[in-house]
This record gives C-alpha cells, structure tokens and sequence, in this order.
C-alpha cells in the first residue's frame, strides 16, 4: 500500500513551512519515525519523520518551495502491508524488499541543486554552462561557473553519470536551492550487490519533531487558508526578517502568488523613498529620439545596487568632512616604498590609511559595531578586520584585510597588491569578502574633492578618501605649499554621535600627520 505523508499541523498560527532540506531521495528504505525532511516554518525548524516503515515512492517537493498544511510531501510503499490478506509470504516479502531493477532504475537519478554558497548570498546568475546533456561526467568535475554579487565560484558535480538534462541556460538567475542539472548516476554494482544491500538495510532512527505537537498523519485534506499563504523561499523570509519586512505586503508575481528575487527587489527599491507608493515609472521609448544599445544588468552590479539601496534605506547617514597634511608622511612613503617594492609590494596611501583607521579604531571602538535592532544590542567587534573597495570589470567589490592592526606595513602592501588583484580578476574567495568592520573606498587616483560614500551595511562607517594634493596653507603666519589629503567620514548617527565622528577623523589626522603609519614598518 501506497501511503501519502502530508504536512500536519505544526504550531498555533503556522499554516504553511518551507523545505529547507531533503533527507531522502526515490528508491530510499525508511524506517517508522527516520527524518524524511527538514521543514522551516516562521517560529523555528522542524523534522518531518516517516510514519511507517517502507520503500520512498515519489517525492512531490523540493528543497526551497513552500508548502501548506495539508499538502502531500512523500509517498511511501508501506512495508508488510498488503491489500489481499491471503497474499503467501513470498509475496509479503515482495512488499518488505523492492523490485531490484525499480531500486536501480528509480535511485539512480539524481538532481543538482545550488547549495548554500556564502554568508548573505541568496541567488546567483549563471554565468558559464561547461557541459552538454549526454556528456559523461566524473565526481568534482567543473559544471558551471556562477556568478554571485560577491564573486565567480565554481559549481562541480557531486557524484559521476551522464547529464540527463540542464535546467538553466547561461544568463539565467538562480536561487539557493533550485534544481540546475539532472544527472543519471554510474553505479558499480551489480543487481545481486544491490538486492543484498535491499535486504540488509537498516536505518538508525532519529529524534522526534522539536515541536511536540507536530503529530504526523495521513492525508486529512486539510489546507491552509488562501488569503494567508504567502509561498516564498527560505532565503527570502531570512531577508525579509532581517529587513524587517512583512511579506503580505509583497506582490508575488511567480507561479501560484509565489514571491520571486525579483519580487522582493523591486519592493525593497520602492521603500527607499519616505512614501512606499511611489515607484519608478516605466521609461520611455528612448529609440525615438536616436540610436540606443542596451546591456544586460549583471549581477554583480544589481546586487551592488541592492545592498546600498538598502543601506542608505536603514541607516540615517551623517558625513563628516576633514583633511590631513600628509607632506612629510609622503616623503617617507616614496622612500620607504622603494624597499617595499623590490619585494613585489606597493606603499600606496590606502596601505598608511589602513593602519591610520586601525588606529582610530581601538580608541573609538563604536566605529567597529553593528547594530542589532532585533535584539537591542549593540555587536562591538574584538578584531580589525577592514574592506577596501576595490573597482572590477563585472563591479564594485570590497576584499576584506584580517587583522590590520597585527600586520607591517610590509605585509600589508603585500596582500592588498594580492587580494586586489585576484578581486579584478574574479579569482577571489568568498571567505575574503566577508567579515569586515569598517571599509576604505578611495577614489584619489582618480580625482575630485570630496564625495559621501554609503556605509557598507551592517557595518556602521565608511571613510571615503579622495586625491591628496598641494595647497596653499597658513603656517606660523605664512602661506606655504602643503599636500593635503581630503577624506569623508560616513557613519550611522544611531549608534555614532557628531561629537565623535568629528574626535575620529581628527584622530586619523593626527595620527598621518605625526607619521604614525610608519612606526609600525619592520
């Protein structure tokens, strides 16, 4: 007999939860009371167990979909059940131990999803396509290359067989989750080797459901209400939670009302103006008035674009205007620099500013923090960690320098040649873009005066830097030459008052102008 095992009720309130994790595939043995599943609801994550003992039929979700209570999950073939009670033991038998060509046939399936691939990062665009449906593939072989908003990582395979079928074309944005390839497995055994690992199978049970009153049952028919559904990924809640963002107020425009990337992004970009009802109207027929070309709006730069709409959304930015003579501070970076550079570094300014912020940082460590409005708490960091903006061919990325106040100056001009390098060439880790707690973005190579840079949330400052050059100043009741280095202090006035963003940049001023960068060179 074949058993439908659908999503009971699982808490007061809670009419629907998301897949997070799919425990078994087709052609599996389970045991009464094993995880079938993983579900995520609004309150907590819960194990969806198997009812009874048998053979996994069909699985009729995947991981990330929503689901309702209510709604069929698995199907199993119940072991030792037979509809003609006369049936021999031969037969009872059949039912206890699966067909060995079905458990071959059916198991041997298998779908490539897009796991997890670093903290924040909720979708990603298909970047590369490397195979093609029929080709032969081996375990930790190069698939696909992806596209992040952080960086280009690699998608290989996880067992060995033939593509089946590729489910995304080049272009295409995924999210966590979804099925990209599916894959015919090789397997090594023979239909006796597989017969006898049927019949001996066992499988250890695991702890029951968090939540003592999700009771599992059959199909009851019982479904959520329409009007209080809102299907969305895991990710998606995760965001939304974060952002503090109801999603009944989101229209979902994918299958069935389904909340899309694109959904909650168009819906994050209309709350960036003080009235949530006005929206970017449509363009006009620009071709009208002359030739156009269009491109496409990369991922890199559409997350850029996403992560400061909503960092200028959130945060009340201040900016704090200031400057440093750095006259005698460059003398000594163009000749110390030389010592530097035989040994493949570079002494650039962002390297002194570096261990100027470091500085300011353990005297004024609120610059360091990030503010918990869920808990109520302010996050004060032991460590000095710092991102530089770096300007890439796909867009704007921030490679992120551990400990910069543990580092010479020696070997901080030598990883920031490396690591800026590798961000321009899309060869960067993940793990190097994370775990900043105050950023650098500097533009003096370029020009200008001054500019208010957008903190780089859930940071709370960004210090924007723009070209040093030679002013006439007042010293000692004359007008001399001095080069000046102009820099702009972005911070978030809930957790940082003016009295100490003003105390902050005087510190970096102070500390350049003294030469403190280079008490530090060894």
């Amino acid at each position: 007999m074949v058993i439908d095992l659908c999503l009971p009720e699982i808490g007061e309130g809670v009419t629907e939860a998301d897949v997070a994790s799919l425990l078994v595939k087709v052609g599996d043995i389970v045991e009464e009371g094993q995880t079938l599943i993983e579900l995520e609801t609004n309150k907590a994550t819960v194990d969806f167990p198997s009812e009874v003992s048998g053979v996994v039929k069909d699985i009729l979700v995947k991981e990330g979909q929503t689901v309702s209570i209510g709604a069929v999950l698995i199907k199993i073939e119940e072991s030792g059940a037979s509809e003609n009670p006369d049936n021999s033991k031969e037969e009872s038998d059949s039912l206890n131990t699966p067909d060995v060509s079905e458990v071959a046939s059916s198991g041997g399936e298998k779908d490539l999803l897009l796991p997890e691939i670093g903290e924040g990062v909720t979708s990603a665009e298909i970047a590369r396509i490397l195979v093609q449906e029929g080709d032969s593939i081996d375990k930790d072989q190069l698939l696909m290359e992806i596209e992040t908003q952080k960086a280009t990582v690699d998608f290989p395979a996880d067992c060995s067989g033939i593509i089946q079928k590729i489910l995304v074309k080049e272009g295409d944005s995924v999210s966590i989750g979804d099925k990209l390839l599916v894959v015919q497995e090789k397997s090594g055994s023979s239909k006796k080797d597989i017969a006898t690992s049927v019949k001996d199978a066992k499988v250890e049970k695991t702890e029951a459901a968090i939540n003592p009153s999700f009771q599992r049952s059959r199909n009851t028919g019982v479904k959520a209400d329409p009007s209080r559904r809102i299907p969305a990924s895991p990710s998606l809640r995760r965001r939304a939670r974060v952002l503090d963002i109801d999603l009944y107020d989101v229209p979902g425009t994918g299958p069935g009302g389904r909340i899309t990337i694109e959904d909650f992004d168009r819906f994050l970009l209309a709350q960036n103006s003080s009235d949530s009802s006005l929206k970017a109207p449509s363009l006009p027929d620009f071709s009208q008035w002359g030739k156009i070309t269009e491109e496409p709006y990369k991922s890199l730069r559409k997350k850029t674009a996403e992560h400061v709409s909503m960092s200028a959304r959130l945060i009340p930015h201040v900016t704090q205007f200031d400057e440093a003579d750095v006259t005698e501070l460059e003398l000594l970076r163009k000749e110390k620099g030389q010592e530097i550079k035989k040994k493949g570094g570079k002494l650039t300014p962002i390297v002194l500013l570096l261990k100027a912020v470091a500085h300011a940082l353990k005297k004024f460590p609120q610059f360091a923090t990030s503010l918990d409005e869920k808990k109520g708490k302010i996050v004060y960091k032991d460590y000095c960690h710092i991102g530089i903006a770096v300007d890439t061919p796909k867009g704007l990325m921030v490679p992120v320098i551990q400990d910069v106040d543990k580092k010479s100056l020696e070997e901080l001009a030598l990883e920031l040649v490396d690591i800026g390098e590798r961000a321009r060439l899309g060869k960067i880790k993940l793990s190097e873009l994370q775990g900043g707690v105050f950023t650098i973005s500097s533009l003096g190579h370029l020009g200008g005066t001054y500019f208010t840079p957008i903190i780089n949330y859930p940071e709370v400052a960004i210090l924007g830097v723009s070209r040093q050059e030679y002013k006439p100043v007042v010293r000692q009741g004359e007008i001399v030459s001095r080069l000046i280095l102009p820099y702009a202090l972005s911070y978030d006035h809930r957790v940082i008052d003016g009295v100490a963003a003003v105390k902050f940049t005087r510190e970096l001023a102070e500390y350049l102008q003294t030469n403190g960068p280079f008490s530090s060179l060894n």
